[in-house]
Protein backbone atom coordinates (compact mmCIF):
# COMPACT_ATOMS: atom_id res chain seq x y z
CA UNK A 1 0.00 0.00 0.00
CA UNK A 2 2.83 2.72 0.50
CA UNK A 3 4.06 2.00 -2.45
CA UNK A 4 1.24 2.44 -4.18
CA UNK A 5 0.76 5.74 -2.45
CA UNK A 6 4.59 6.57 -3.31
CA UNK A 7 3.61 5.85 -7.16
CA UNK A 8 0.38 7.51 -7.21
CA UNK A 9 2.19 10.72 -5.36
CA UNK A 10 4.78 10.42 -7.98
CA UNK A 11 2.69 10.72 -11.08
CA UNK A 12 1.24 13.80 -10.16
CA UNK A 13 -2.20 12.97 -9.56
CA UNK A 14 -2.89 11.22 -13.26
CA UNK A 15 -6.02 9.49 -11.93
CA UNK A 16 -7.64 9.92 -8.91
CA UNK A 17 -7.30 6.95 -6.71
CA UNK A 18 -9.13 6.44 -2.95
CA UNK A 19 -7.66 3.14 -1.12
CA UNK A 20 -9.82 2.34 1.93
CA UNK A 21 -8.29 0.73 5.27
CA UNK A 22 -10.93 -2.04 7.14
CA UNK A 23 -11.92 -0.17 10.24
CA UNK A 24 -9.26 -0.55 13.01
CA UNK A 25 -10.17 -2.89 16.26
CA UNK A 26 -9.86 -1.02 19.49
CA UNK A 27 -6.22 -2.79 20.14
CA UNK A 28 -5.35 -1.48 16.60
CA UNK A 29 -6.00 1.94 17.49
CA UNK A 30 -4.25 1.97 20.03
CA UNK A 31 -1.18 1.09 17.79
CA UNK A 32 -2.15 3.29 14.78
CA UNK A 33 -2.87 7.10 13.86
CA UNK A 34 -5.41 6.86 10.77
CA UNK A 35 -5.02 9.87 8.61
CA UNK A 36 -6.29 11.01 5.35
CA UNK A 37 -4.00 11.84 2.50
CA UNK A 38 -4.72 13.98 -0.22
CA UNK A 39 -2.05 14.71 -3.23
CA UNK A 40 -3.09 16.47 -5.90
CA UNK A 41 -6.80 14.88 -7.09
CA UNK A 42 -5.75 11.64 -5.14
CA UNK A 43 -7.39 10.76 -1.60
CA UNK A 44 -6.07 8.05 0.75
CA UNK A 45 -6.80 6.89 3.69
CA UNK A 46 -4.48 5.00 5.83
CA UNK A 47 -2.54 4.27 9.37
CA UNK A 48 0.51 5.34 10.73
CA UNK A 49 2.60 3.87 13.54
CA UNK A 50 1.11 5.23 16.80
CA UNK A 51 4.68 6.76 17.77
CA UNK A 52 4.19 9.01 14.65
CA UNK A 53 5.02 12.58 16.28
CA UNK A 54 4.05 14.88 13.06
CA UNK A 55 3.37 15.18 9.86
CA UNK A 56 6.57 15.28 8.44
CA UNK A 57 7.17 11.97 10.40
CA UNK A 58 4.08 10.67 8.61
CA UNK A 59 5.26 12.05 5.62
CA UNK A 60 8.43 10.03 5.64
CA UNK A 61 7.07 6.85 6.98
CA UNK A 62 4.65 6.83 3.87
CA UNK A 63 8.04 7.66 2.02
CA UNK A 64 6.18 10.81 0.16
CA UNK A 65 9.03 13.35 -0.56
CA UNK A 66 7.59 16.69 0.09
CA UNK A 67 10.96 18.61 -0.19
CA UNK A 68 9.70 21.04 -2.83
CA UNK A 69 5.58 20.75 -2.00
CA UNK A 70 2.96 22.88 0.02
CA UNK A 71 1.94 21.18 2.88
CA UNK A 72 -1.27 22.19 4.74
CA UNK A 73 -1.00 21.96 8.32
CA UNK A 74 2.59 22.51 8.32
CA UNK A 75 5.34 19.66 8.53
CA UNK A 76 5.77 19.94 12.47
CA UNK A 77 2.47 19.63 13.36
CA UNK A 78 1.64 17.19 15.67
CA UNK A 79 -0.89 14.41 14.37
CA UNK A 80 -4.31 13.87 15.56
CA UNK A 81 -6.38 11.12 14.46
CA UNK A 82 -8.04 11.26 11.01
CA UNK A 83 -6.04 14.75 10.68
CA UNK A 84 -6.15 15.59 6.75
CA UNK A 85 -3.27 16.62 5.32
CA UNK A 86 -2.58 18.43 2.10
CA UNK A 87 0.32 17.88 -0.10
CA UNK A 88 1.01 19.98 -3.38
CA UNK A 89 3.91 19.45 -5.44
CA UNK A 90 5.90 22.09 -6.96
CA UNK A 91 6.01 22.31 -11.00
CA UNK A 92 8.74 23.74 -13.22
CA UNK A 93 7.12 26.63 -15.19
CA UNK A 94 8.87 29.45 -17.19
CA UNK A 95 7.42 32.96 -17.18
CA UNK A 96 7.89 35.34 -20.04
CA UNK A 97 7.07 38.71 -18.26
CA UNK A 98 6.91 41.54 -21.13
CA UNK A 99 10.21 42.39 -22.54
CA UNK A 100 12.03 40.94 -19.31
CA UNK A 101 14.44 37.37 -19.52
CA UNK A 102 12.00 34.49 -19.11
CA UNK A 103 12.29 33.90 -14.92
CA UNK A 104 11.78 29.51 -14.53
CA UNK A 105 9.89 29.15 -11.31
CA UNK A 106 8.98 26.58 -9.03
CA UNK A 107 5.35 26.76 -8.36
CA UNK A 108 2.67 24.94 -6.54
CA UNK A 109 -0.34 26.75 -8.27
CA UNK A 110 -3.16 25.08 -9.45
CA UNK A 111 -4.11 27.59 -12.56
CA UNK A 112 -1.65 30.09 -14.23
CA UNK A 113 -3.34 32.82 -12.30
CA UNK A 114 -2.25 31.01 -8.41
CA UNK A 115 1.20 30.49 -10.46
CA UNK A 116 1.85 34.42 -11.17
CA UNK A 117 0.19 34.99 -7.65
CA UNK A 118 3.10 32.96 -6.10
CA UNK A 119 5.86 34.58 -8.12
CA UNK A 120 4.42 38.18 -6.93
CA UNK A 121 3.66 38.93 -11.09
CA UNK A 122 0.67 41.79 -11.16
CA UNK A 123 -1.45 42.09 -14.09
CA UNK A 124 -2.60 45.11 -15.21
CA UNK A 125 -6.15 45.70 -16.61
CA UNK A 126 -4.84 45.27 -20.19
CA UNK A 127 -2.20 43.24 -19.91
CA UNK A 128 -2.24 39.43 -22.34
CA UNK A 129 -1.25 36.32 -20.73
CA UNK A 130 -0.90 33.33 -22.84
CA UNK A 131 -1.92 30.46 -21.90
CA UNK A 132 -5.09 32.33 -19.68
CA UNK A 133 -5.47 32.54 -16.23
CA UNK A 134 -7.35 29.71 -15.69
CA UNK A 135 -5.01 27.00 -17.56
CA UNK A 136 -3.70 24.14 -15.71
CA UNK A 137 0.14 24.87 -14.17
CA UNK A 138 1.51 21.73 -15.66
CA UNK A 139 5.42 20.93 -15.66
CA UNK A 140 7.21 22.48 -18.14
CA UNK A 141 4.94 25.13 -19.06
CA UNK A 142 5.71 28.45 -20.94
CA UNK A 143 3.88 31.69 -19.55
CA UNK A 144 3.59 34.82 -21.56
CA UNK A 145 2.40 37.63 -20.44
CA UNK A 146 2.38 41.11 -22.76
CA UNK A 147 2.35 44.46 -20.74
CA UNK A 148 -0.03 46.78 -22.79
CA UNK A 149 -0.23 50.04 -21.73
CA UNK A 150 -2.59 53.05 -22.67
CA UNK A 151 -1.42 56.51 -22.16
CA UNK A 152 -3.29 60.01 -23.40
CA UNK A 153 -1.82 63.33 -23.41
CA UNK A 154 -2.01 66.80 -25.86
CA UNK A 155 0.90 66.99 -28.09
CA UNK A 156 1.55 70.15 -30.56
CA UNK A 157 1.89 69.49 -33.89
CA UNK A 158 3.20 71.33 -36.82
CA UNK A 159 0.52 71.90 -40.49
CA UNK A 160 2.93 71.78 -43.29
CA UNK A 161 2.61 74.89 -45.01
CA UNK A 162 2.27 74.00 -49.20
CA UNK A 163 3.81 76.35 -52.13
CA UNK A 164 1.57 77.16 -54.97
CA UNK A 165 3.92 77.52 -58.36
CA UNK A 166 3.20 79.83 -61.00
CA UNK A 167 5.32 79.31 -64.07
CA UNK A 168 7.28 82.11 -65.87
CA UNK A 169 8.14 81.33 -69.23
CA UNK A 170 10.67 84.43 -69.39
CA UNK A 171 12.66 83.06 -66.38
CA UNK A 172 15.40 80.73 -66.53
CA UNK A 173 14.61 76.84 -66.60
CA UNK A 174 14.45 75.22 -63.38
CA UNK A 175 14.68 79.06 -61.43
CA UNK A 176 12.61 80.05 -58.66
CA UNK A 177 11.68 83.11 -57.25
CA UNK A 178 9.68 83.67 -53.83
CA UNK A 179 6.79 85.58 -53.66
CA UNK A 180 5.39 85.36 -50.86
CA UNK A 181 6.49 83.14 -48.04
CA UNK A 182 4.74 80.62 -46.49
CA UNK A 183 4.21 79.53 -43.33
CA UNK A 184 3.37 76.51 -41.20
CA UNK A 185 0.78 76.08 -39.03
CA UNK A 186 0.20 74.90 -35.53
CA UNK A 187 -2.51 72.09 -33.92
CA UNK A 188 -3.34 70.28 -30.71
CA UNK A 189 -3.82 67.19 -30.74
CA UNK A 190 -5.32 64.70 -27.95
CA UNK A 191 -3.89 61.16 -28.66
CA UNK A 192 -3.91 57.62 -27.58
CA UNK A 193 -0.77 55.87 -27.45
CA UNK A 194 -0.69 52.06 -27.15
CA UNK A 195 2.50 50.58 -25.48
CA UNK A 196 3.17 46.74 -25.96
CA UNK A 197 5.97 45.68 -24.09
CA UNK A 198 7.43 49.44 -23.60
CA UNK A 199 7.51 49.87 -27.28
CA UNK A 200 5.20 51.96 -29.22
CA UNK A 201 2.31 49.72 -31.31
CA UNK A 202 -0.66 52.61 -31.98
CA UNK A 203 -1.55 55.98 -31.92
CA UNK A 204 -4.53 57.34 -32.04
CA UNK A 205 -5.48 61.00 -32.45
CA UNK A 206 -8.82 61.43 -30.26
CA UNK A 207 -9.42 65.19 -30.98
CA UNK A 208 -7.55 67.80 -32.72
CA UNK A 209 -7.36 71.93 -32.33
CA UNK A 210 -5.89 74.47 -35.03
CA UNK A 211 -4.16 76.79 -33.06
CA UNK A 212 -2.82 78.73 -36.20
CA UNK A 213 -3.57 78.12 -39.86
CA UNK A 214 -0.77 77.29 -41.91
CA UNK A 215 0.67 80.43 -44.85
CA UNK A 216 0.31 78.74 -48.42
CA UNK A 217 3.81 80.33 -50.67
CA UNK A 218 3.78 81.71 -53.67
CA UNK A 219 7.08 80.82 -55.85
CA UNK A 220 7.43 82.00 -59.20
CA UNK A 221 9.36 79.19 -61.20
CA UNK A 222 10.59 79.18 -64.93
Amino acid sequence: MLKTLENAFALGGLAAAIILLTPASAQSTLETIPLVIVAGPDRFVVDVPANTTSVAHALTHLRINAEHAVVSPPKETPLTPHMQIRVLAARAVEIHDGAAHPVAFQTTGVSVADALAEAGIALGEHDLVSPDIFHPATEGLVIRITRIQYVTKTEEVVIPHQNIYIDDPDRLWASEEIISSGEDGLAEERVEARFRNGELDRRTVLNRTVIREPVTAEVRRG
